[in-house]
């Protein structure tokens, strides 16, 4: 089972997000569902089932 943490939507309509990998543990992600890779397209539907929270505009200093 994937693990996957912290998703969040892009203002692209992507998915930041952390994945578990088995070989180099905990690394940040942008999942996009039209990925050229399987593995791509899998961490975005992984990601999307755990209901990514909403972009947040970022507030200016």
């Amino acid at each position: 089972m994937m693990q996957i943490r912290n998703a969040i939507w892009t203002i692209d309509g992507r998915i930041d997000c952390e994945v578990n990998f088995p070989v180099w543990g905990w690394m940040q992600f942008t999942a996009d569902h039209s990925d050229t890779e399987a593995h791509g397209r899998a961490i975005y539907e992984a990601a999307f089932e755990l209901g990514p929270a909403p972009y947040v505009l970022p507030q200016p200093d």
